[in-house]
């Protein structure tokens, strides 16, 4: 699982009195909470019976609203509480966290409130508006898939404005899937992207600012390109390309065209030709695949 790196500037401070602005030196500032005491911490594998040593999961979760109630009058600020990780490994349980500063725009300030625990995930999203915090967004029924999440900030829709993909792999998977919010060009609101966790190993290309996406399955491989409207994903092709059961000396190969999940076209060729039946851009990829 790959570690969350929030980009982060610092910024100003604000007293409690409504006394003068003053500047701090430009470092974030790290709490953690006292670790609850435990006999003896367990590294063996989950199990479903209970254990009174175990750090209460509720107790953390107020903790973590609790300091960020404490602090709503920062404009910076970080928080990390390890405690339940540390009981159960931090491979399996990531902390509880909050992060606070200019994480989607230079000239505006949001934090972002987040959990997960073996049982759910849940996420807040704020926006510093007129010396307060405004929740902008809330979502309490993430599925962690077993596996935990891993936040990321990226520009997915290529408008300037990094959005949010929480990394759901769990702890088998070979394919990476995310889901996706993202953020409107104001700061102000969040749209989720319900379909894009469909998506396999999204990608941002670089040539068109689509999401591509590529992945093996069996013996073949599929190659997907997408883009967002209005705020939806919409698939705009799906290219799937492998080896034919047919038993013809011209067709030991397939292409498959899917747009909108619906089959446009199927191609059965000599397998070594099947990328001639590909767009040009996704050639690379299927090139190498089939060593061709």
């Amino acid at each position: 699982m790959k570690n969350l790196l929030f980009l982060f500037l610092p910024g100003l401070l604000v007293s409690c009195n409504n006394g003068p602005v003053k500047k701090v030196a430009p470092k974030a500032t790290v709490v953690k909470t006292d670790t609850a005491p435990a006999s003896k911490p367990y590294s063996g594998p989950i199990q479903d019976v209970y254990d009174p040593n175990a750090p209460d999961i509720d107790v953390q979760r107020k903790k973590l609203f609790a300091y960020f109630r404490r602090h709503r009058q920062l404009d910076t600020f970080h928080y990390q509480d390890d405690t339940y990780s540390k009981y159960w490994g931090p491979s399996m349980y990531p902390p509880y966290y909050i992060e606070a500063g200019h994480l989607f725009s230079p000239d505006k300030l949001h934090a972002i409130v987040f959990y997960s625990d073996e049982r759910s995930a849940g996420m807040r999203i704020y926006l510093k508006k007129d010396g307060d915090w405004k929740k902008i967004y809330e979502d309490t029924t993430l599925n962690n898939g077993g596996g935990g999440y891993d936040i990321e900030l990226k520009d997915w829709n290529s408008d300037g404005m990094p959005d949010i993909a929480l990394n759901e792999r769990g702890p088998t998977d070979e394919v990476q899937r995310y889901d996706l919010w993202l953020m409107a060009k104001d700061g102000a609101s969040v749209h989720h992207i319900k379909q894009f966790d469909e998506v396999a190993n999204p990608e941002v290309s670089k040539r068109t600012g689509h999401i591509i996406s590529w992945y093996v399955h069996g013996a073949g491989m599929t190659r997907g390109e997408y883009r967002f409207q209005n705020d939806r994903l919409v698939d705009i092709l799906q290219v799937s390309v492998g080896p034919s059961d047919r038993q013809s000396k011209d067709s030991s190969g397939w292409v498959h065209y899917y747009r909108n999940n619906a089959t446009i076209k199927e191609i059965y060729c000599n397998l070594d030709k099947v990328y001639e039946y590909v767009p040009s851009h996704m050639r690379k990829q299927v090139k190498e695949y089939y060593g061709n």
